[in-house]
């Protein structure tokens, strides 16, 4: 997308946004600010027919006289000041490119008469790894921080040339767009009197819900707690003792076991894993077990308690 495409793209979205308004005040203002960037798409669009070959990106925007002339704006009214025009794009891991599977993962919010870049991305694999069970951790963590690296170098540099681009612009400055996972959202833009708030609400509303604090997970001992509180109330616990069944190739020590007549063995198990790999690991992993002790077989009969996955 051409720079003038991006300007009428911002006055499209300004006259969007001035249609969900029943303030009068910030109606004129978001049609003040369409019309700017209609006027700064026509300079731009003039000046690459005048200069083909210039590759100079910098937007000349109207006067603050010139506005006042032009829209009858008074630039006295009581929100002209604090609100501020801001352009958002959101970083998408995307898993699967034929699906279009993803989930997003940052945010980049860019102030252009500030000439400030906000920025924050996911550098934790939190419930990521609930999304996608087989996420390779040390990759993702390694991708995002390179982003994270780049929009902190494009943020220090953004007075350098801040009349230019928008938050898409920067963003591709630190990441460019590319076939990897990481791809930048369609641009987004509105009005703010607070950026920092504004920017929080934004990574609240796009990120936080696939990052969430991960809860306790179930260990084996946080199985047999209620087992044995039961087992406690009868009077019962008392009774189990620890037995090693032997195979010929190995053995297995259960800690919970009783005779009575032939050997009773209680394993609690959990399979509170991170994912479902996890899980059929443990399993067969005590498949495995078993079959190892198989010829003492008939000396037992095993008992697991189990809990199913939380996630």
């Amino acid at each position: 997308m051409t720079i003038d495409e991006k300007c009428m793209a911002h006055a499209r979205e300004c006259v969007r946004l001035a249609g969900l308004t029943d303030d009068q005040e910030v109606r004129d203002q978001l049609t003040a600010l369409a019309r700017d960037w209609i006027v700064a798409a026509r300079r731009k669009k003039k000046k690459n027919e005048e200069e083909e070959d210039n590759d100079s990106n910098v937007l000349v925007f109207p006067s603050a006289v010139e506005r006042s002339r032009r829209h009858g704006l008074r630039m006295s009214l009581p929100h002209a000041g604090p609100r501020r025009l801001y352009t958002y794009t959101i970083l998408r891991y995307v898993r699967d490119v034929t699906t279009g599977e993803f989930v997003n993962v940052g945010v980049v919010m860019h102030l252009p008469r500030e000439g400030r870049l906000l920025s924050n991305v996911l550098t934790t694999t939190g419930q990521m790894r609930r999304v996608f069970p087989d996420l390779d951790r040390a990759a993702f963590t390694f991708a995002m921080r390179t982003a994270q690296r780049g929009l902190y170098r494009i943020a220090k540099r953004i007075n350098l040339f801040r009349s230019e681009g928008d938050a898409s612009y920067y963003a591709g400055q630190a990441l460019p767009t590319d076939d990897s996972s990481l791809q930048w959202s369609p641009l987004g833009s509105g009005l703010t009197n607070d950026a920092e708030k504004t920017f929080a609400r934004l990574y609240e509303r796009f990120v936080p819900r696939y990052d969430t604090p991960s809860t306790h997970r179930r260990t084996d001992d946080d199985v047999w707690r209620p087992v044995k509180e039961r087992l406690a109330q009868r009077n019962l616990l008392s009774r189990l003792q620890e037995k090693t069944i032997r195979g010929e190739v190995d053995q297995i020590v259960f800690k919970h076991a009783w005779r009575n007549g032939g050997w009773h063995v209680y394993e609690p198990v959990s399979f509170d894993l991170a994912d479902a790999e996890g899980i059929k690991s443990k399993a067969r992993s005590w498949l495995g077990h078993l079959s190892a002790v198989a010829d003492d077989c008939r000396a037992f009969q095993a008992a697991f308690h189990c809990r199913r996955p939380r996630y």
